[in-house]
Protein backbone atom coordinates (compact mmCIF):
# COMPACT_ATOMS: atom_id res chain seq x y z
CA UNK A 1 0.00 0.00 0.00
CA UNK A 2 1.47 3.40 -0.68
CA UNK A 3 -0.67 5.57 1.21
CA UNK A 4 -2.87 3.53 3.10
CA UNK A 5 -1.45 2.65 6.77
CA UNK A 6 -1.58 -0.67 7.75
CA UNK A 7 0.37 -0.84 11.05
CA UNK A 8 0.85 -4.14 13.46
CA UNK A 9 0.54 -2.91 17.27
CA UNK A 10 1.00 -5.15 20.22
CA UNK A 11 -2.91 -4.86 20.44
CA UNK A 12 -3.98 -5.70 16.84
CA UNK A 13 -3.74 -3.83 13.78
CA UNK A 14 -3.54 0.09 13.43
CA UNK A 15 -5.65 0.87 10.21
CA UNK A 16 -6.15 4.75 8.62
CA UNK A 17 -7.06 5.26 5.22
CA UNK A 18 -6.94 8.92 5.94
CA UNK A 19 -3.37 9.82 4.12
CA UNK A 20 -4.81 7.98 1.27
CA UNK A 21 -8.52 10.04 1.35
CA UNK A 22 -6.25 13.05 1.34
CA UNK A 23 -4.76 12.28 -2.57
CA UNK A 24 -7.83 10.51 -3.54
CA UNK A 25 -9.37 13.57 -5.50
CA UNK A 26 -6.25 13.66 -7.20
CA UNK A 27 -5.80 10.32 -7.86
CA UNK A 28 -9.95 9.89 -8.54
CA UNK A 29 -9.23 12.45 -11.63
CA UNK A 30 -6.68 9.96 -13.33
CA UNK A 31 -8.83 6.54 -12.63
CA UNK A 32 -11.10 4.87 -15.00
CA UNK A 33 -14.92 5.61 -13.68
CA UNK A 34 -16.12 1.93 -11.84
CA UNK A 35 -12.61 2.52 -10.27
CA UNK A 36 -13.15 5.92 -9.12
CA UNK A 37 -16.98 5.80 -8.06
CA UNK A 38 -15.90 2.74 -5.79
CA UNK A 39 -12.97 4.69 -4.84
CA UNK A 40 -14.97 7.75 -3.66
CA UNK A 41 -18.24 5.87 -2.29
CA UNK A 42 -18.40 8.12 0.88
CA UNK A 43 -18.72 4.54 2.71
CA UNK A 44 -15.86 3.04 1.55
CA UNK A 45 -13.97 4.10 4.35
CA UNK A 46 -16.32 4.91 6.99
CA UNK A 47 -16.05 1.31 9.81
CA UNK A 48 -19.42 2.03 10.84
CA UNK A 49 -21.30 1.71 7.82
CA UNK A 50 -22.67 -1.23 6.39
CA UNK A 51 -20.65 -0.54 2.66
CA UNK A 52 -17.65 -0.45 3.94
CA UNK A 53 -15.00 -2.80 2.34
CA UNK A 54 -13.38 -3.21 6.35
CA UNK A 55 -14.11 -6.94 7.71
CA UNK A 56 -15.45 -8.51 4.14
CA UNK A 57 -14.54 -11.77 3.53
CA UNK A 58 -12.99 -12.80 0.30
CA UNK A 59 -15.07 -15.73 -0.73
CA UNK A 60 -13.18 -16.53 -4.51
CA UNK A 61 -11.01 -15.26 -6.83
CA UNK A 62 -12.08 -16.32 -10.57
CA UNK A 63 -9.50 -15.19 -13.38
CA UNK A 64 -10.08 -15.50 -17.14
CA UNK A 65 -7.59 -14.25 -19.75
CA UNK A 66 -8.87 -10.33 -18.93
CA UNK A 67 -11.29 -10.83 -16.90
CA UNK A 68 -11.59 -11.42 -12.67
CA UNK A 69 -14.24 -11.51 -10.30
CA UNK A 70 -13.73 -10.97 -6.59
CA UNK A 71 -16.47 -12.71 -4.44
CA UNK A 72 -16.51 -10.97 -1.07
CA UNK A 73 -19.60 -12.46 1.74
CA UNK A 74 -20.38 -10.13 4.50
CA UNK A 75 -19.36 -10.00 8.31
CA UNK A 76 -23.05 -11.00 9.53
CA UNK A 77 -22.01 -9.14 12.74
CA UNK A 78 -21.19 -5.74 10.18
CA UNK A 79 -22.38 -5.68 6.40
CA UNK A 80 -25.89 -6.32 5.32
CA UNK A 81 -25.13 -7.24 1.68
CA UNK A 82 -22.26 -9.28 -0.09
CA UNK A 83 -19.82 -7.40 -2.35
CA UNK A 84 -18.77 -8.40 -6.03
CA UNK A 85 -16.03 -6.80 -7.81
CA UNK A 86 -15.58 -7.48 -11.68
CA UNK A 87 -12.88 -6.59 -13.59
CA UNK A 88 -12.08 -6.13 -17.19
CA UNK A 89 -8.93 -5.70 -19.14
CA UNK A 90 -7.23 -7.53 -16.90
CA UNK A 91 -3.25 -7.68 -17.06
CA UNK A 92 -2.11 -9.09 -13.88
CA UNK A 93 -3.81 -11.02 -10.83
CA UNK A 94 -1.36 -11.86 -8.02
CA UNK A 95 -1.89 -13.43 -4.41
CA UNK A 96 1.25 -12.62 -1.87
CA UNK A 97 0.82 -14.82 1.44
CA UNK A 98 2.06 -13.21 4.41
CA UNK A 99 -0.06 -14.72 7.73
CA UNK A 100 -0.93 -17.81 8.39
CA UNK A 101 -4.71 -18.60 8.34
CA UNK A 102 -6.34 -19.29 11.40
CA UNK A 103 -10.31 -20.03 10.74
CA UNK A 104 -11.57 -22.05 8.02
CA UNK A 105 -12.02 -19.16 5.62
CA UNK A 106 -10.05 -19.14 2.09
CA UNK A 107 -8.39 -15.75 1.89
CA UNK A 108 -9.47 -14.00 5.19
CA UNK A 109 -10.72 -10.78 5.79
CA UNK A 110 -10.39 -7.61 4.22
CA UNK A 111 -8.24 -5.32 6.16
CA UNK A 112 -7.98 -2.54 4.07
CA UNK A 113 -7.85 -1.91 0.04
CA UNK A 114 -5.88 1.11 -2.20
CA UNK A 115 -7.09 1.82 -5.84
CA UNK A 116 -3.97 3.76 -7.92
CA UNK A 117 -4.18 4.94 -11.34
CA UNK A 118 -1.94 3.67 -13.84
CA UNK A 119 -1.55 4.48 -17.44
CA UNK A 120 -4.00 2.14 -19.23
CA UNK A 121 -6.24 1.27 -16.18
CA UNK A 122 -5.68 0.87 -12.12
CA UNK A 123 -4.55 -1.10 -9.65
CA UNK A 124 -6.20 -2.13 -6.39
CA UNK A 125 -4.50 -3.82 -3.88
CA UNK A 126 -6.40 -5.80 -0.84
CA UNK A 127 -4.62 -6.31 2.17
CA UNK A 128 -6.14 -9.46 4.00
CA UNK A 129 -5.35 -11.39 7.19
CA UNK A 130 -4.01 -13.71 5.10
CA UNK A 131 -1.92 -11.60 2.77
CA UNK A 132 -2.37 -9.36 -0.14
CA UNK A 133 -4.54 -9.37 -3.83
CA UNK A 134 -3.02 -7.20 -6.12
CA UNK A 135 -5.28 -6.54 -9.48
CA UNK A 136 -4.38 -4.33 -12.49
CA UNK A 137 -7.15 -4.27 -14.93
CA UNK A 138 -8.91 -1.38 -17.56
CA UNK A 139 -12.06 -1.01 -15.01
CA UNK A 140 -14.35 -2.68 -12.28
CA UNK A 141 -18.02 -2.87 -11.59
CA UNK A 142 -18.78 -2.94 -8.04
CA UNK A 143 -22.18 -4.80 -6.80
CA UNK A 144 -23.49 -5.19 -3.41
CA UNK A 145 -25.81 -7.40 -3.46
CA UNK A 146 -28.22 -8.00 -0.22
CA UNK A 147 -28.02 -12.07 1.68
CA UNK A 148 -30.54 -13.93 3.18
CA UNK A 149 -29.34 -14.06 6.87
CA UNK A 150 -32.34 -16.80 7.47
CA UNK A 151 -30.45 -19.41 6.14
Amino acid sequence: MKYVVIDLQPTGYWLDPEPYLGVLPELAAKLPPGARAFAEAPEHYDFSHVECVKDLWLQSIEHTDDAATLAFTANKWKHDRDLTLTYSGVVEVTFEGQRQVCTDARFGSLMLDELLPTDTGFTHEFMLTSGIVKITARDLTAEWIAFDDTV
